[in-house]
């Protein structure tokens, strides 16, 4: 229910108004932007993820990549990685990890 109500959200409210709510969820003390949490590796799940489904792949790309956390890990682990992120309070503490 919970996504059905964030799409409707999504699909009528401008991209301004859009831009606003996301800078505003992220701005201050989020914890997807403290070095704490991005520092704090893969999850399990995604660690089975990248073992099972990606583990003869060299380069990936992470959408949504927030404050960089599993950036940081898989180019741990090896990987070469890129990423992108629209929040710009997540991007910008991003350089200062990498």
């Amino acid at each position: 229910m919970d996504a059905l109500f964030d799409g409707v959200w999504l699909g009528l409210l401008d991209r301004t108004t859009r831009g606003l709510i996301n800078q505003r969820s992220y701005d201050g003390e989020s914890p997807f932007a403290s070095s704490r949490y991005n520092h704090c590796g893969l999850w399990e799940w995604e660690r089975k993820a990248v073992s099972c489904y990606f583990r003869d792949c060299r380069r990936l790309l992470v959408s949504a990549a927030g404050g960089g956390r599993e950036m940081l890990a898989l180019c741990k682990l090896g990987f070469e990685v890129g990423g992108f992120e629209s929040a710009i309070p997540l991007w910008k503490t991003v350089p200062t990890r990498f």
